[in-house]
């Protein structure tokens, strides 16, 4: 998994696409989780408080990890770094954050 990500501010486009991997570095297969979401903060922020978050898609049926999400221009709004991570629900009261020993780090960029 790409541990950087970068999108110019305002933009919706490219996709943040990764193949969710365990601590081993194996594909997660996600195809029986209940649900994928995604979240994301600023790095100064406080645990809790989302600049993004919302539902994750499969990007195949979900026996291979990948998953992606689209930013709506509000996620994008504020040229900064940020912290991401998605949130897997197995159900049954499982879950499992990815990445485990880190954070995805999105970087919006200011526009020329």
């Amino acid at each position: 998994m790409s541990s950087i990500f970068n999108i110019k501010k305002g933009d919706t486009l490219p996709l943040l696409s990764v193949v969710l991997t365990d601590g081993a570095g194996d594909e997660l297969d996600v195809s029986g989780a209940d649900s994928v979401s995604f979240r994301m903060r600023e790095m100064e922020a406080q645990q809790g408080v989302y600049k993004a978050s919302g539902a994750a898609d499969l990007v195949t049926d979900g026996t291979d990890g990948a998953v992606s999400f689209g930013f709506s221009a509000a996620n994008t709004n504020e040229v900064g770094t940020f912290y991401g991570e998605f949130v897997i629900d197995w159900g049954s009261g499982d879950i499992q954050t990815v990445p485990n020993d880190d954070f995805l780090t999105i970087i919006v960029r200011e526009i020329a």
